[in-house]
């Protein structure tokens, strides 16, 4: 049988998770504890996030963050777009776009179904 084909699977590459904090944490913080994690100033996401761009490699995921990535996104520093559109209509919910009136055209890169429904569609900033 072959191996399912989820979205956590769409990236073979191992990440580094940057986890923002607004407060100092505690000695008992867990945070501290994940593995590949990173604790950055929450007070200074964007700078933080423009010198991890700048270090070896430069590429970034976010993960479940409306508010990072509508930062990231208002501040043009997003190059891709990785979306996952799943079979379900909510009617409402987070968005991670902000809520200004600017255009960002964007192109299509690659589109994957996974097993479960749900698709995986790449986008990179136009030309």
């Amino acid at each position: 049988m072959a191996p399912a084909r989820t979205p956590a699977a769409a990236s073979p590459r191992r990440l580094v998770a940057p986890v923002f904090r607004r407060a100092e944490d505690g000695p008992g913080d867990r945070r501290r504890a994940w593995e590949g994690s990173e604790l950055l100033p929450g007070d200074d996401a964007i700078g933080a996030i423009r010198q991890l761009r700048e270090r070896e490699g430069g590429g970034l995921y976010v993960l479940g963050s409306a508010s990072v990535s509508q930062a990231l996104i208002e501040h043009d520093l997003v190059d891709e777009y990785v979306l996952m559109i799943e079979p379900i209509l909510l009617g409402g919910g987070k968005t991670i776009f902000p809520s200004g009136r600017s255009r960002r055209p964007l192109e299509l890169v690659s589109a994957e179904p996974a097993d479960t429904g749900v698709i995986m569609a790449t986008y990179r900033r136009a030309a």
